[in-house]
């Protein structure tokens, strides 16, 4: 019995997840950019020919640049630590105290590391020292990690691997922000 089909994916895949990464993970402060994640269906289903996967990409582009404001990719400023092998775990960030602060370091430094190691080693390494944490966020950052190996995109699945460190959060840990008496609701929490 077989569990996994491997994804049939089209030429136009991987160009369209590079142009992809231009744009914000976040938008509006909080939502997270699917449009990556659309691609990426589209992309590996075997449903579309080359034609077909390619227009619908483009549609669906269209619709997150005209229905959203979606933001450029931020870039690596200097108040943001340096990620190395030896303090990584250190920058881990709790999105209820600093949503997403380290993410463009953390894909600078998933980048190198895949370039160096490839990406199945480097899934391998990483993965399991914060799979703990993928409460986060709803569990996007998985999502994303996972969609980017089945595309294949070694660019996706450093941005998997650098959402799931800077939305670290345990799942039962500290106390709920909408527990607390002088906090708002639970919907207006989950925006912060």
């Amino acid at each position: 019995m077989t569990f996994f089909v491997a994804p049939q994916r089209n030429v136009c895949l991987a160009r369209y997840l590079n142009a992809s990464r231009s744009q914000e993970l976040l938008y509006d402060g909080y939502f997270f950019n699917h449009l990556s994640h659309n691609i990426v269906v589209i992309g590996c289903c075997g449903c579309y020919d080359e034609n077909g996967a390619e227009q619908k990409m483009r549609v669906w582009e269209e619709f997150y640049s005209t229905g959203h404001t979606l933001d450029t990719s931020r870039r690596i400023s200097q108040s943001m630590p340096v990620i190395t092998e030896d303090n990584w775990r250190s920058h881990l960030c709790d999105p209820r105290s600093e949503m997403n602060a380290n993410y463009p370091v953390f894909v600078y430094f998933f980048d190198k590391q895949i370039k160096s190691f490839g990406a199945v080693s480097t899934v391998r390494k990483y993965f399991p020292n914060v799979a703990s944490g993928m409460a986060a966020c709803a569990v996007h950052p998985v999502i994303h990690l996972g969609f980017g190996l089945d595309a294949a995109h070694d660019g996706m699945i450093a941005e998997g691997l650098a959402s799931m460190c800077s939305n670290y959060h345990v799942l039962g840990a500290g106390v709920p922000l909408w527990s607390e008496v002088e906090s708002p609701g639970i919907i207006e929490s989950a925006i912060l």
